[in-house]
């Protein structure tokens, strides 16, 4: 299976369509989702039975094409998760949606470009005249085409005269589409999420071989890699272009829901809960400093704290933090486990827990250790992160129980 790729297609010469970032910006927008991975999502979400009734063809069809875009499923939900809003960029200029806009309510927004999209084609167009459409795996251009069939992609550009070969006139429609939202996105400095086919065939057009990562996923994939290795025990998954774990997805199945419909609602009820909302706020911190070409040590150290947690859990070991914090009076390292060294403490609990001598030994079973842990020593969104990244590990085969879910909706 092709990996999650958010890759940027980004056009060589540099974007700038005076507010369309603030534009973005002043509607809770820092994204641009490819169209392809907006479908993959919207057709898992839709279920065996409403696709094979609105597509008009069967699940045998319809289902390999999905699985071959899992990893746009997770990246959707992922982002359904850590963004304010879906934008759907004239998406109904590409498809005829199923569900995925009305079930979204007011969390997707229609964005339209206007006269923004003439500038950004005419980029496009002159970058796509570079590209030498005779040297793509067939193999690839046959995935193209078949994907855009089952996903009812009807979206054709002007190729404003370029000269293409009749067979190659698809891939250079498709490959210009990529192009014109990773235009967007640059110029409102924002994530562009490209789905993995449509990456790939950049990888076979571009002179080097590959292109950038948008900087705010390069910097979440090198933030969550420690958790990314000790989460993913899944080998269809485990590999280099993943997207960034934690994973909602794995969390929200281990919960035992029936139906995608009800995956979705899941997701959507969760995002409401406090911890959730505070997730969200802290994911947006983070790709604020590095939209400013910052870095972020707290939050670093946050997640480096996470990983310690998770890799002491799959141990069964004691865990050594740093730094304590919560509502303690206690400063300096302590070391929490089944022989755990804490200064005195004062707890959220009833009754004041005291230890008279600065440094004493105490015996604490594992999980009244870890409930300490979760309860005193984490932010409520390092402990989203314990929580989903060892849903994640209990998974070995994510394609086969989501395959079972669409199945069965």
């Amino acid at each position: 299976m092709d990996s999650t790729t958010d890759s940027a297609a980004t056009p060589a010469t540099n974007v700038n369509l005076g507010s369309w970032g603030q534009e973005m910006s002043d509607a809770g927008v820092d994204w641009v989702p490819d169209p392809m991975m907006l479908r993959a999502a919207e057709l898992f979400v839709a279920g065996r039975t409403r696709c094979e009734a609105q597509l008009q063809c069967g699940a045998d069809t319809i289902w390999p094409v999905i699985d071959r875009n899992l990893d746009s499923v997770i990246a959707f939900f992922h982002a359904l998760m850590t963004r304010e809003r879906v934008p759907f960029i004239d998406y109904n200029m590409t498809y005829r949606s199923l569900l995925l806009q009305e079930r979204l309510g007011p969390l997707g927004l229609e964005v339209h470009p206007m006269g923004a999209y003439d500038t950004v084609r005419a980029i496009a167009v002159k970058q796509l005249a570079g590209f030498r459409f005779d040297q793509v795996d067939p193999t690839r251009a046959a995935l193209v085409r078949e994907e855009t069939m089952v996903f009812e992609y009807f979206w054709e550009p002007r190729l404003d005269g370029i000269e293409v070969a009749p067979e190659h006139v698809p891939l250079a429609r498709f490959a210009l589409g990529g192009l014109v939202f990773g235009a967007y996105a640059q110029a409102a400095r924002s994530d562009h999420l490209l789905q993995s086919t449509r990456a790939n065939l950049f990888v076979d057009l571009a002179a080097d071989g590959a292109l950038p990562l948008s900087r705010g996923l390069r910097k979440e994939g090198e933030l969550f890699e420690g958790i990314r290795k000790l989460a993913n025990g899944d080998p269809r998954f485990a590999v280099e272009r993943e997207t960034a774990p934690p994973t909602v997805l794995h969390h929200l199945l281990a919960k035992g829901v029936a139906t995608t419909d009800a995956l979705l609602d899941q997701a959507l009820e969760l995002r409401t809960q406090e911890p959730w909302k505070k997730y969200r706020v802290w994911y947006g911190q983070l790709r604020e400093s590095w939209n400013k070409g910052m870095q972020d040590p707290n939050a670093a150290n946050e997640v480096a704290t996470a990983v310690q947690v998770i890799s002491q859990r799959i141990k069964g070991k004691p865990l050594l933090l740093a730094k304590l914090r919560g509502n303690f009076e206690l400063s300096g390292e302590g070391k929490v486990g089944v022989d755990a060294v804490l200064g005195s403490a004062q707890a959220r609990v009833r009754g004041r827990v005291e230890i008279q001598t600065p440094w004493a030994e105490v015996k604490l079973p594992s999980k009244l250790r870890n409930w300490f842990v979760d309860h005193f020593l984490l932010e409520s969104h390092q402990k989203l992160l314990v929580d989903i990244s060892l849903n994640q590990l209990g998974f070995d085969d994510l394609a086969y129980g989501l395959h079972g879910l669409w199945m069965a909706s």
